[in-house]
């Protein structure tokens, strides 16, 4: 799927989505991500929601996001809460949906110049 957004200034804007690559910047990424305007992590250790561990987040803790949008993947999966846990004691929300979705979302909200972060997992064939 080909996202089209115009943006000012030097974000982080996801082009394009599939099941196997995620493009922002122009750059291919084929492992699961976590994106926000200023920062790139990649690779980012699950490649599908079963391997989620709460130990996972600890890479955003220092970034400045209010907001995760979790990209499960094609379907829409739901961590268990314990996993989540840890954003929720650090005031960061999350929003589970498919990778799709949160690719689309956080174009959005990003363009909005909100603080946001999609953590998107590329699922390992």
């Amino acid at each position: 799927m080909k996202l089209h957004l115009h943006a000012s200034g030097a974000q982080n804007i996801i082009q394009r989505y599939d099941n196997h690559a995620i493009r922002v910047n122009n750059q291919e990424y084929c492992q699961s991500l976590i994106i926000s305007a200023e920062n790139i992590l990649a690779p980012w250790r699950p490649r599908s929601i079963s391997q989620l561990q709460a130990s996972d987040w600890q890479v955003c803790f220092d970034l400045p996001i209010d907001l995760i949008l979790l990209g499960t993947g094609n379907n829409m999966h739901f961590p268990a809460a314990d996993i989540t846990l840890p954003l929720l004691q650090r005031h960061i929300g999350i929003e589970c949906m498919t990778s799709a979705a949160a690719c689309r979302t956080y174009n959005v909200i990003v363009g909005d110049g909100r603080r946001v972060a999609a953590a998107i997992i590329i699922e390992a064939d």
